[in-house]
């Protein structure tokens, strides 16, 4: 084999997502179809270029996060597809609130306390979002920042 023969190949590979990855999204197997690939920018490739607009629930998305965070061992994926939902749900406590748990599960701390303090803007007067806000900046060495964020309330 020759060298261009093999670099033929490979870019024939890596610009196709494999035919039972595309099945597997019309049958709601969104999880299975990125562990087609071995790849996890491929895969994330795939994710943003089918799945990122059609998966109808933000809960595929993040079972798609933790599939990059676990399977893929990618937690710089993860968090991007959680800020994803995050920016699209910008106005959903709920799923804000969901965002920011599987924020800190996968250690991205800082990601987290961004949306525990959009969480503290939309319900200033749920008791809840204080301590989430504080438990955030806790595990991310920010406490000091909590003294500015009573003042501001």
């Amino acid at each position: 084999f020759s060298i261009n023969l093999i670099i033929f190949f490979w870019n024939i590979v890596c610009s196709n997502p494999p035919i039972y990855a595309q099945n597997n999204i019309v049958s709601g197997n969104h999880v299975k179809a990125l562990k087609e690939y071995t790849n996890r920018a491929l895969a994330y490739k795939f994710y943003e270029e089918q799945m990122a607009d059609a998966l109808p629930s933000y809960q595929y998305h993040i079972d798609i996060a933790q599939t990059f965070n676990s399977y893929f061992k990618d937690s710089f994926r993860a968090s991007a597809v959680l800020m994803n939902v995050a920016k699209k749900h910008h106005r959903n406590p709920e799923i804000l609130k969901a965002v920011a748990f599987n924020l800190q599960a996968i250690n991205a701390p800082r990601q987290a306390v961004t949306i525990y303090q959009q969480l503290l803007s939309l319900r200033p007067t749920y008791g809840q979002s204080y301590r989430d806000l504080a438990n955030a900046l806790k595990e991310n060495n920010q406490l000091f920042q909590w003294n500015q964020w009573k003042i501001r309330l």
